[in-house]
């Protein structure tokens, strides 16, 4: 029963190393789309609007690498993949408040104003999207399986009857 559930365990803690791995290299990307969205979006759009149109694109950017990279983390059901967009909501919320507070010295006032979608703030519904992307990206990559492998059986009949009726 111990060798039970410290094997849950290694499991569980493999699962959020790998998480917050792959964490790690959302916010790389998104860091570097903020950097594109300052130079090239602002300039011509102003900062909230430049703001609201990369909140999407960042959406997509969060759901192709979490599309690309959810088989590596070995969650199997849907409370592990809710686990690890909740350990992304959480460390995400962290970063932000970090970021802002202490290197671009903005106030909380600024920093929770882009939570809050009264003031045209999307993060929040970012957020709840973050949550969520790992259970998408998961949905997403089992359909895209699902297509190739039906895809591959058509193929593979076709093919046989092709040589079959060769002779």
């Amino acid at each position: 029963m111990a060798r039970m559930i410290f094997a849950l365990m290694r499991f569980r803690v493999r699962m959020l190393r790998r998480g917050f791995a792959i964490w790690i290299i959302i916010m790389l990307a998104e860091s570097l789309h903020g950097t594109v969205r300052v130079l090239l979006l602002e300039p011509y759009l102003g900062a909230a609007r430049a703001r609201q149109i990369a909140f999407f694109t960042g959406m997509a950017i969060i759901l192709a690498l979490a599309v690309a990279l959810i088989r590596w983390i070995p969650a199997t059901g849907i409370s592990q993949l809710l686990a690890v967009g909740g350990l992304w909501t959480i460390l995400t919320f962290g970063f932000e408040c970090l970021l802002g507070r202490y290197v671009m010295a903005y106030s909380w006032e600024r920093i929770f104003a882009d939570y809050d979608p009264r003031k045209g703030g999307l993060m929040s519904i970012g957020m709840i999207f973050l949550t969520l992307a790992p259970l998408l990206a998961a949905k997403i990559r089992k359909y895209l399986w699902d297509c190739r492998y039906v895809s591959m059986r058509a193929h593979r009949r076709a093919w046989r009857k092709r040589d079959l009726h060769m002779f």
